[in-house]
């Protein structure tokens, strides 16, 4: 491309393209002008300049899946915890709750206390607000010894401790997204994981896990819920405290 000079004769050739020309480089640095979006990066294909326009706040420029080309991902790329988010009451609440993207794994982490107002509460959770007959517990616990049982009681939440006193709970839940790869007979819907330490102001310290199913959660989780509730019913106690919630995909 050449430009007149104003009678001093032609000014040499600008290098756009890969062709040898008898001009220097194309400058760059805060003089050329381009049709690209603001904080945009450039790359090359092989044959010619692409544009990657820019990502999110706080997303790594990764190589993407073919190993062909830059692209933005999230921080931590696949396989990564990413925070969902948290619920807190600072004073006497219905619920915890926090609403979740789709995912293969959820961690629950939680340092409540019931309200004080259940001869037996428990501290139990449940998904997608969901609270028909669906879910199945089995727990072990322990303070000098150890005991399990089956929660053969309401089948509507799953249990994360055992009936006690005014208690505290902590500890950390994981819940597993139902596989669609799996035989329908191997694993039929969500799965979850967990271990409480439960303090009681009228007994032992006891260290609870506890594992279930609900079989008729086979799409996406979108909200987990912590209550406190009484063991044998649907009697909403109140809670207090706080719970985070952290996902994972696979790929």
């Amino acid at each position: 491309m050449a430009f007149g000079g104003g009678g001093g004769g032609a000014l040499p050739n600008h290098e756009h393209t890969n062709i040898a020309l008898d001009g220097g480089p194309l400058d760059f640095v805060n003089t050329t002008i381009a049709s690209l979006t603001a904080g945009s990066t450039t790359f090359s294909d092989g044959a010619a300049l692409q544009e990657l326009v820019i990502g999110n706040p706080s997303d790594s420029l990764v190589v993407n899946g073919a190993g062909t080309a830059p692209e933005w991902a999230v921080a931590g790329g696949a396989g990564a915890w990413v925070s969902e988010g948290n619920d807190i009451n600072t004073v006497k609440g219905v619920s915890l709750d926090v609403s979740v993207s789709d995912a293969d794994v959820y961690q629950v982490l939680y340092n409540v206390a019931s309200g004080g107002d259940e001869a037996a509460p428990v501290l139990a959770m449940r998904l997608n607000d969901i609270t028909t007959s669906s879910y199945t517990t089995l727990a072990q616990w322990g303070s000098t010894g150890a005991t399990t049982e089956s929660e053969v009681r309401t089948k509507t939440k799953w249990m994360c401790s055992i009936g006690g006193g005014d208690d505290g709970y902590n500890g950390c839940a994981y819940v597993y997204k139902s596989d669609s790869n799996f035989a329908a007979d191997s694993q039929g819907g969500a799965t979850f994981i967990c271990n409480t330490q439960q303090i009681s102001s009228t007994a032992p310290l006891y260290v609870i896990a506890n594992t279930g199913t609900n079989t008729s959660i086979t799409t996406a989780i979108t909200k987990i819920t912590l209550v406190v509730m009484n063991e044998n019913n649907d009697d909403n106690a109140q809670i207090v405290g706080s719970m985070r919630v952290n996902s994972l995909s696979y790929s």
